[in-house]
């Protein structure tokens, strides 16, 4: 009786729950789903007959279906749908993106949809490339998309200031950037891809914040996704499903698609009436489903961490070129940027390890090699380089590379890396520029102050040179020809004249070396010196010529030029040394740009134009980088007995002409020196040779000579008095300004030194002016004629005498100051 009675209560308690069931299926049934839909196309739109459409609802409608749901489609906008969701008007939410702020408002379906992602479009006209470029523009965007906020951050953290115009639709969006009122505009991938050819918009290589599409539902219930879930998860499992199908409708993309979770287990159909009667049944059952929710949270876990790092990558890498390599296969996948920063059209060729070796520049490969290795290995913690990439053209770009290990085995091998190029070509070509301007400046300050030392040298020198050469000059026109004692003189002011061309070199280094300057043909001075050229060099040598047709004129000093041509020469006949070798001499005329001229040894912002240039080669020893740094050092030589002024004066001498000087030279493999000179349109002037007159001029008058040198002065008055002149004396400035008050009605002319203690040459000139305006003055110095011009242009200068002078050179100074003297 009372197993009667327990199993009569156990019968009713099963009835009672048996009903409760079927009354809530009843109830669930019976009531419509309201869904809020809004116009997103191909995910969710109102067809022309007026029903709803698209990817989303078509997968709903077959869910709806097979669970018995009553669809009611409440539209609205985007913020409508959004309002109504978290209100809980609505009891689904279709094609909505997931992300960690949503997560808090709505719940949303473990199964995605597919993987969508933001685009950003322009007008086909529009200068925008790269995320930079939209500083100071203005983009539309649709007002709470899940894109507009990522968007928004993007800007914030590379500090680009944009103006973002919020619409209600994605259509707004295109119609406004093809009317011209927003620089660019901001959509999914997917409405873009499928409505971009109806609109004069272009799409970017841009991509913003890749998401999952989902359902979603208000916060907390979660009955409803959980059938979605389930279905989309049996339907990707199946091979040729409706979710295929479905896919292939809107987006033909039928068996392309990869699952983002792993299939669910089935759901246990057919609950018997045992499983409910013993509660150790269901309980195991509950065991069962808290497992595998539990493994396929962590699956979710891993696969949201991913598309985080992907996501990170992609925010790091806006506008950037990104490479993600699988090491074990060696596939290497770049984006479009990648392609086009080296002048590429995308996916041109397939990149792995290898070619990218291809593509490195040799002199920076092993370095980049060895650090990421470094990394593979463990050894850093991070991979970043920067090096040079061939571009299609041929050209060099600089890239600064970035990148790090992503995925490691059991083992702890890398198995994946990925990374970015940024195209630093213009920052390191500015970087370079401004390394070669201080180093041109530095080498600038460098000849300035060795110029004026080189100068100051010469001077001193000169006033010793002058009364030397000056006196031997007196004792020969003292001494009969005859005389033994001459030759012994004449070998001597020989010595001295040497020692003369010496002050000359360092005042050529200097650039400010006593120019005659006429309009000369190089061709002609070149031909000119054959015979003298054949004679300096070794015998074993070679010399051929290599002369351009119909060169301009240059505007030149013939002597000047003459030593160059020398120096270079005799420099690289030394350089092939004892053994059998060739010079080649070679002249022309070429367009000059500044930047070929930016390249040479000392850039002096000479302008771009027409040059004549004259190159020497020769196949000697050639020289290293050290070496060439101090080549127009003065007194630098690799030579034994050299001096190291020859190739300071060459220097020099171009700098004085305003010319240019280019260096090739590698060790053993020869050295080419290519001088250039600015050519003139004037005619070129034949050239002659200065002869001396060998009468003895002989004038008169008085003249008054100012030197602060005692033995110049003794000099320099036997010299005057020679020619038929009266002499007067001063020590410096202050003496010959009293001489010349006591006796200015006598004085014809005055040869004023130029350096004296108490008042200089300068301020004499400038007192004697005053006194008489008319005043003849020559000018004697042992520096440069081009300094004397600067100091004195203008101002009523009658000539310049260059120490040390001779007899003859007094002579003629004299004669062109005083031609009405006999």
């Amino acid at each position: 009786m009372v197993a009667s009675m327990s199993a009569k209560k156990t019968l009713c308690l099963f009835v009672v729950i048996l009903s409760l069931f079927f009354h809530l299926t009843y109830s669930l049934a019976a009531s419509p789903l309201r869904v809020g839909v809004y116009c997103n196309k191909p995910l969710v739109f109102q067809g022309e007959d007026g029903s709803w459409q698209g990817l989303c609802v078509d997968l709903l409608q077959d869910i709806a279906v097979r669970e018995g749901w009553e669809l009611e489609y409440v539209p609205g906008s985007w913020n409508q749908c959004l309002q109504r969701l978290e209100a809980g008007e609505i009891d689904l939410q279709l094609a909505i993106g997931w992300s960690a702020e949503r997560a808090r408002h709505f719940s949303f379906s473990s199964e995605p949809v597919f993987v969508n992602w933001g685009t950003i479009y322009v007008r086909p006209d529009s200068s925008i490339k790269s995320i930079v470029d939209l500083k100071n523009k203005t983009v539309a965007t649709l007002e709470n998309d899940i894109h507009r906020q990522v968007f928004a951050d993007l800007l914030q953290r590379f500090q680009i200031t944009c103006r973002l115009v919020d619409v209600q639709q994605y259509s707004e969006v295109f119609n406004l950037l093809q009317k011209g009122e927003v620089d660019a505009g901001l959509v999914n991938r997917l409405y873009g891809s499928i409505n971009e050819g109806h609109y004069a918009v272009e799409r970017t290589a841009m991509i913003i914040n890749p998401i999952k599409v989902c359902y979603a539902a208000p916060l907390g219930q979660k009955s409803v996704l959980a059938a979605i879930d389930s279905n989309l998860a049996r339907m990707k499992k199946e091979t040729g499903s409706v979710y295929y199908r479905i896919l292939d409708h809107w987006l033909g993309v039928a068996g392309q698609v990869k699952e983002v979770i792993p299939p669910w287990l089935k759901w246990v159909f057919g609950v018997t009436f045992l499983f409910m009667l013993f509660a150790l049944a269901a309980n195991s059952i509950l065991k069962r489903q808290v497992a595998d929710r539990t493994a396929e949270l962590k699956q979710a876990n891993d696969r949201l961490q991913k598309s985080q790092e992907k996501l990170d990558l992609a925010l790091k890498g806006a506008d950037l070129a990104l490479w993600n390599w699988t090491i074990g296969a060696d596939e290497i996948m770049v984006n479009d940027r990648w392609y086009t920063l080296l002048g590429y059209e995308p996916g041109e060729f397939p990149l792995s390890y290898e070619k990218w070796e291809e593509l490195v520049h040799p002199d920076d490969l092993k370095q980049v090699s060895q650090m990421l290795l470094h990394h593979l290995a463990g050894e850093l913690p991070f991979y970043q380089a920067e090096y040079r990439l061939r571009a299609k053209d041929g050209s060099w770009a600089w890239v600064q590379d970035r990148g790090q290990v992503m995925e490691w085995d059991e083992d702890g091998k890398p198995l994946r890396a990925a990374g970015t190029h940024q195209d630093i070509t213009r920052e390191r070509q500015e970087q370079e520029r401004q390394q070669r301007l201080e180093a041109q400046l530095q080498q600038v300050q460098k000849l300035e102050s060795l110029g004026v030392l080189a100068g100051g040298i010469a001077h001193d020198f000169n006033n010793i040179l002058t009364v030397i050469l000056g006196n031997n000059d007196l004792a020969l026109n003292e001494l009969s020809p005859s005389s033994t004692a001459s030759a012994r003189i004449e070998a001597s002011s020989q010595a001295v004249r040497r020692a003369a061309e010496l002050a000359q070199q360092m005042l050529a280094y200097s650039g400010k070396g006593r120019f005659f300057i006429a309009d000369i043909n190089l061709n002609e001075l070149v031909t000119d010196m054959g015979h003298l050229l054949k004679v300096s060099i070794a015998k074993q040598v070679v010399l051929q010529y290599h002369l351009g047709k119909n060169l301009p004129a240059i505007s030149a000093d013939v002597s000047q030029l003459r030593q160059v041509v020398m120096n270079l020469i005799t420099n690289a006949s030394e350089a092939i040394g004892e053994r059998s070798g060739v010079l080649n001499l070679t002249t022309g005329v070429m367009d000059a740009s500044r930047e070929y001229l930016r390249e040479s040894y000392l850039d002096e912002n000479q302008p771009a134009g027409l040059y004549v240039f004259m190159e020497v080669s020769d196949t000697g020893c050639g020289m290293d980088k050290e070496t060439i740094s101090h080549i127009f050092d003065p007194f630098f030589t690799t030579k034994f007995t050299g001096r190291g002024l020859g190739m300071a004066a060459v220097l020099g001498i171009v700098r004085g002409h305003h010319g240019a000087i280019k260096v090739y030279s590698e060790p053993g493999k020869g050295t080419t020196f290519k001088v250039l000179f600015p050519a003139v349109s004037r005619e070129a002037v034949a050239m002659n040779h200065r002869l001396e007159d060998d009468v003895l001029w002989r004038g008169s008058g008085t003249v008054l000579l100012v030197d602060d040198e005692e033995t110049l002065r003794a000099l320099g008055k036997e010299m005057l008095e020679m020619l038929g002149l009266t002499v007067l004396l001063a020590e410096d400035g202050v003496q010959a300004l009293e001489v010349y008050r006591q006796h200015a009605a006598d004085i014809a002319c005055v040869i004023l030194d130029l350096t004296m203690p108490h008042m200089g040459g300068e301020q004499a000139f400038r007192e004697l002016r005053q006194l008489n305006k008319d005043i003849k003055v020559i000018i004697a110095s042992g520096y440069s004629e081009s300094d004397i011009e600067d100091k004195f242009l203008g101002k009523g200068l009658s000539g310049f005498l260059q120490k040390p002078y001779q007899l003859g050179d007094l002579q003629a100074i004299l004669q062109s100051v005083l031609p009405d003297q006999a």
